[in-house]
Parts: C-alpha cells; sequence; structure tokens
C-alpha cells in the first residue's frame, strides 16, 4: 500500500464510490484492491480531514471511504467525497438489524427504496439487476435515528415502515447516504449485510454507549467490557458476525461492479 493518488488505468471510467460507517464494513473491500493507494481529500474548506482507499478491482476504479456512523458522520462524509472526487456511481454498504422475520445473520438485502425517519424516500432504479448480480434480496432499508436494540423494537418497527411481506432492515446511515447521492445526481446503491436478526436482541448497554446521532462510541464500550468482564463474549459474537457481513459484503460489490448498472454511467441513471 502506496500513499498518493491513484493513477488512471488505460480505458477507466469515473470511479465508483464505495462508503461504509465503520472500517471493519469495507475492510473485504479493500482487501480485494489492486495497486491500493490512500490520500487526504483535498478542497474541504473548514471540514475535518478525511482520507480516502483508492485502487482498482479488475478494470473498475474505486475510491473508499470510511464515514464514521450515525447521521451527521454519514452526511458530511458523503459529501465531503462527491466535492472531491468526480465519482460515477455510488455503492453504500454496511451491517444493519433484520426487520423482517426469518432472515439470516449474513444475508444481503439490496435496498429497492431507502426510507428515512423523517418519512423521507429515495428509491434506486438499478437495484433490481444489482440485487441478482450481487445475491442479495431486495427489500427496505430504513434509517433509524437511534440504536434499535431489542427484538420485540425491531418487531413493531418492522410492522410499521415494511409494506406487505417484504424483507427489511434498519440502520444509522443509508438515508443519508442516499439523500447526499440525489442530491449530487449520482447513481446509488445501498446493501446491507444482516448483523443481528430481527428475532435477536443487542446488549442493552450499548444505549448508553451512543452519541446523540446514534453513533457508537468505542471507548465506551471497552470501559463498559473492562468493568463487566461478562460482557465480552456477547461482543466477541457480535465481532465475528461484523466480519461475516464484511465478506458477504465484498463479495457483493465486486458483483455488482459487473452487472448491468456497470455499463457506462449514462446507462446506468436511464
Amino acid at each position: 500500500m502506496e500513499s498518493g493518488r491513484l493513477g488512471p488505468r488505460a480505458g477507466a471510467r469515473s470511479p465508483t464510490a464505495v462508503l461504509a460507517a465503520l472500517p471493519e464494513e469495507v475492510a473485504g473491500v479493500v482487501a480485494r484492491l489492486e495497486g491500493r493507494v490512500e490520500r487526504m481529500l483535498e478542497g474541504q474548506g473548514e471540514g475535518r480531514p478525511r482520507g480516502v482507499t483508492e485502487g482498482f478491482v479488475g478494470e473498475e476504479a474505486l475510491v473508499i471511504m470510511v464515514t464514521g456512523d450515525g447521521a451527521l458522520n454519514a452526511r458530511s462524509g458523503a459529501a465531503a467525497l462527491l466535492g472531491a472526487v468526480p465519482v460515477g456511481r455510488l455503492i453504500a454498504i454496511g451491517v444493519a438489524g433484520g426487520l423482517s422475520s426469518g432472515l439470516r445473520a449474513g444475508e444481503l438485502i439490496m435496498a429497492r427504496e431507502v426510507v428515512g425517519e423523517s418519512g423521507c424516500r429515495f428509491c434506486s432504479s438499478v437495484a433490481a439487476p444489482a440485487a441478482r448480480a450481487a445475491g442479495a434480496r431486495l427489500g427496505t432499508v430504513y434509517t433509524a435515528g437511534h440504536l434499535i436494540l431489542e427484538s420485540e423494537d425491531k418487531r413493531r418497527l418492522g410492522e410499521a415502515v415494511l409494506p406487505g411481506r417484504e424483507a427489511g432492515v434498519v440502520d444509522l446511515e443509508s438515508a443519508h447516504f442516499a439523500a447526499v447521492a440525489e442530491e449530487a445526481g449520482v447513481p446509488w446503491l445501498v446493501i446491507r449485510a444482516v448483523s443481528d436478526t430481527a428475532e435477536e436482541d443487542l446488549p442493552r448497554f450499548l444505549a448508553a454507549c451512543a452519541g446523540p446521532e446514534g453513533e457508537i462510541r468505542r471507548g465506551e464500550v471497552l470501559r463498559h467490557a473492562a468493568r463487566h468482564p461478562s460482557a465480552i463474549p456477547g461482543l466477541l459474537r457480535m465481532r465475528r458476525r461484523i466480519e461475516l457481513c464484511g465478506r458477504a459484503l465484498a463479495s457483493a460489490v465486486e458483483g455488482v461492479l459487473h452487472a448491468p448498472w456497470g455499463a457506462p454511467v449514462e446507462m446506468a441513471g436511464s
């Protein structure tokens, strides 16, 4: 891995942006990059400096950013990337909680529609062919303003926001990624992997470790684990789940790059 700027590859079109909230969510994609370089974005004004990782998967150029979790991080990170790099399309990936029964851990949901807590809705015109290429189920991704930890809360939320029997998951960032992409006129996809099913509870103490935008403060999680060692096995299970999801997401991204929407951008947006 080098620091610097990614050099052009013969015949390569505009790069594809890949966004994730957490490093673990995108680690599998980064590991598949050829000619990997890291650099800081330029021209960000007063915003905090942000880094990206660039490279190629086959002939496809990728620029990858970890934004941080929660609404503010998602919006500001996506805006910084799209404002600094002329990307042709955007793929947002990450883990999510299951809202519909029967979803398995590690299963992939391609967002046909992303729904925000405020009621905003974003539909992806390229989700259907991309879902087939990624081995994902079409469904709804609901972006909440806070962590949904308990199975009963996930059940009630699913009943309220999912149309019919459609598969659905909940996260903290997808509506914000989609909103920024729509504002920039960039075609987008959202792929989420199920880290906790609709029937599973997450540890309740995570609520006390969350910031105002729903983001998890990792230092608080570590301090809780140090004070309460009985929490460690559950945290390790969560980590294994996220690693499982990361591998599935990496394969999905690689598949999507060669899907019909992977044709030139003007075709993808048609």
